[in-house]
């Protein structure tokens, strides 16, 4: 059966109000003060939270569940002053993702000598060519593609593929923060 995975890795729930908000969460609390009115917790999500390791926080639904009940979970955190390494939607019926928020190393990242993929709408595909001199660009998903840089409107079913060979995702705006580092 298809399912709906959401995953928050959070930097701080030792916070008062962050520790308050997942607490809430775990209890299926809708009232508690984290969540905006009209907020529900569906009766079909199992959720997977250990008091003893907070920072790491699951939700498991059917695809059915709208995709607004997670972004509303993702600003309630926010707005009790969650930080985040990740936070993430895995979509398991088309093996894509949707990304709030993900912490890439800059210095982890190599550019020079890879196969890399241009995925989606880009801003501006041309200078990411020209900034890495010793890449080969692809126009389509290969068997040797080591890198992708993803822009906006991205094909999921390729996304999907990507991520199932565990392939290196950035997004453009995480690229231009690499570039910046270095």
């Amino acid at each position: 059966m298809s399912s709906l995975l959401f995953s928050a890795e959070i930097q701080n729930p030792e916070l008062a109000a962050v520790a308050h908000c997942l607490s809430a969460i775990a209890l299926r609390q809708s009232d508690a003060a984290c969540f905006t009115d009209g907020f529900e917790f569906p009766l079909s999500v199992s959720i997977a939270w250990d008091i003893d390791r907070p920072s790491d926080l699951q939700l498991e639904t059917p695809t059915s569940v709208a995709f607004e009940f997670f972004d509303q979970l993702y600003l309630a955190l926010v707005s009790a002053g969650a930080e985040f390494r990740t936070v993430k939607l895995f979509d398991s019926a088309t093996g894509s993702y949707h990304v709030w928020e993900l912490s890439i190393d800059p210095d982890e990242i190599e550019f020079e000598g890879q196969h890399i993929l241009l995925l989606g709408e880009l801003d501006d595909p041309e200078e990411i060519e020209e900034l890495i001199e010793d890449a080969v660009f692809q126009q389509q998903l290969a068997a040797d593609t080591s890198l992708v840089i993803v822009g906006e409107s991205a094909d999921p079913s390729i996304l999907g593929e990507i991520k199932k060979r565990k392939l290196t995702i950035i997004t453009e705006e995480e690229f231009w923060d690499c570039m910046q580092a270095c």
